[in-house]
């Protein structure tokens, strides 16, 4: 009698397991799966590390190239949007003599509107140019002196190399950071490691305002929160004149997180992208400064 009284009430309790065992992987589904208002900001901290990244190699590239073209003759620089408060300075004014030393000087503060963004650069940045702008294993080291965009300190050295024409006869760029970091409000630190690649697939040679570029490669580093990241390019970055990137995805995993991917659209000029994680989705906002807030 007491081993059939004591059968259904051990039927009973392995089914209560497993119904809170069924509801504990449910929850434990919906946590490693929604995307979190944390994993939110932290991809627009980012997506806005490289905007401020692509947008100072895209100043440096069009300045360099202009310089090359004219035997390296500041007086004949085109007009930029940063023109008005800008000083470029070269060491040696001819096409001969290499290394260069070029610096590009902000002084206390250069204000400039690019695609309705307000954008404002201080401090200098300088680079050393080894050879000719088109000249396969040439390259331009860049390095920030106080340099700052919207009030965001950026620092570490940038070298961008030439690696020729690729199968497809396309100019192809390795781009290399060591040391990157964003400081902002001068207590919040973001650092930085990248290898990456551009492919310029179309503009002209002589005029980079109209190249159109893809980006490969990754980056690493720690972010605001004090966590290790990896962001991985898994499709192509379609980089135009558009302030920001157009198209294209990135897998991008903090810590022990599971990864979210990261999709830029389908090549609109727009300042929103979208990430997602196993059928979960939330939409951020691309952006050029940083919003001052509390990370812990």
């Amino acid at each position: 009698m007491k081993t059939r009284k004591f059968l259904p009430i051990l039927i009973t309790g392995f089914f209560v397991a497993f119904l809170f065992a069924s509801c504990d992987k449910k929850d434990n589904n919906n946590v490693s799966t929604s995307i979190t208002d944390d994993e939110v900001t932290m991809e627009e901290d980012n997506s806005m590390a490289d905007a401020i990244f692509e947008e100072t190699d895209n100043t440096v590239e069009s300045t360099v190239s202009q310089l090359d073209q004219t035997g390296y003759s500041v007086a004949t620089l085109k007009s930029t949007n940063d023109a008005p408060c800008r000083v470029v300075t070269v060491d040696f004014a001819d096409s001969t003599q290499f290394p260069k030393v070029i610096t590009i000087d902000y002084g206390d503060g250069c204000t400039y509107v690019f695609n309705n963004d307000t954008i404002v650069k201080k401090g200098q940045i300088v680079i050393t140019v080894t050879g000719r702008y088109f000249a396969t294993g040439s390259s331009r080291t860049i390095e920030f002196v106080n340099f700052y965009v919207n009030d965001i300190k950026i620092e570490g050295t940038r070298t961008i190399t030439n690696l020729g024409l690729n199968n497809a006869g396309h100019y192809e760029f390795s781009l290399q950071l060591q040391g990157g970091k964003i400081i902002v409000n001068d207590t919040l630190q973001f650092t930085r490691e990248s290898q990456r690649k551009r492919e310029l697939i179309l503009g002209n040679l002589f005029d980079i305002a109209d190249d159109e570029l893809l980006i490969t490669g990754e980056v690493h580093g720690v972010n605001f929160r004090g966590e290790q990241y990896v962001r991985s390019i898994i499709e192509p970055l379609h980089l135009t004149s558009c302030l920001f990137i157009v198209s294209g995805k990135i897998e991008s995993q903090v810590g022990d997180n599971s990864p979210v991917t990261l999709d830029y659209g389908n090549g609109t000029c727009d300042n929103v992208a979208t990430l997602s994680r196993d059928g979960n989705t939330r939409q951020i906002t691309l952006r050029f400064r940083h919003r001052i807030r509390r990370v812990f």
